[in-house]
């Protein structure tokens, strides 16, 4: 076994199907399977995976269920997490994205872009993110919202709010380019990889943000047919009543 591999970890009940999986993703990384999130949580515990892809429905422990019990252990809250599944409801990709699920593929979902999105995402947790560490602020002040980028933790009047890498990112991003018109395009190149996630995703990842810190006194307000904005709620509404 090749230890310069990245370790991926499949968890999906459906046996055949995880053998596919299994069998093309062999040849670009070092795979490891599971049939539940139980099994997947004492698997993790033995091998450390540096990306994990899990189906949505599954017995004995279901994919959102095991994206929090991951998200809660400090030794995996960076790991990257893509979610699987047949369910298409903004919804349900709202609450994974919620959950800290870095990514939600519809199913059937084909080989190739699997991969691809795997890979996205490995790079991003490996080359993007120290880059930005370097170029960021260590602590970055907006409002009542505080962000520690070298904790990776985010205050809002002294209270901790939980975010995952990619929301701090997000906000991060939006606070930096506050009072501005962002195009989802903009949005997707400079957050994410433009080419293996759609507007949805930042859809979704906005709706979970707006939950999330829904006592910040920024708001991310929709630009109808172009984008989001964040602006200062409290300037918004002196303006209002004037």
């Amino acid at each position: 076994m090749n230890n310069n591999l990245k370790k991926v970890l499949i968890v999906d009940d459906e046996p055949s199907l995880r053998g596919v999986y299994q069998e093309f993703l062999r040849l670009f990384y070092e795979v490891h399977t599971a049939g539940n999130g139980s099994t997947a949580l004492e698997l993790c515990e033995k091998i450390t995976p540096d990306i994990i892809v899990s189906d949505f429905d599954m017995p004995e422990m279901n994919g959102t269920n095991f994206c929090r019990a991951i998200r809660s252990d400090k030794r995996f809250t960076q790991v990257p997490f893509l979610i699987l599944s047949a369910h298409t409801t903004e919804t349900l990709r709202t609450e994974s994205f919620n959950l800290g699920a870095d990514d939600y593929i519809s199913k059937p979902v084909s080989l190739p872009e699997l991969r691809a999105r795997i890979e996205a995402k490995l790079r991003w947790f490996g080359n993007t993110r120290p880059k930005t560490e370097t170029k960021t602020k260590d602590i970055l002040e907006c409002g009542n919202l505080t962000i520690n980028h070298k904790r990776a933790e985010v205050y809002i009047d002294k209270e901790k709010i939980e975010l995952t890498s990619f929301e701090i990112k997000l906000i991060t991003y939006l606070i930096d380019n506050k009072d501005k018109k962002l195009k989802r395009d903009d949005i997707l190149m400079d957050v994410w990889a433009a080419h293996i996630v759609s507007g949805r995703t930042v859809d979704a990842h906005i709706c979970a943000l707006r939950q999330k810190l829904n006592a910040f006194d920024h708001k991310i307000e929709t630009v109808r047919g172009y984008g989001y904005k964040l602006v200062n709620s409290k300037v918004n509404v002196q303006a209002e009543a004037t």
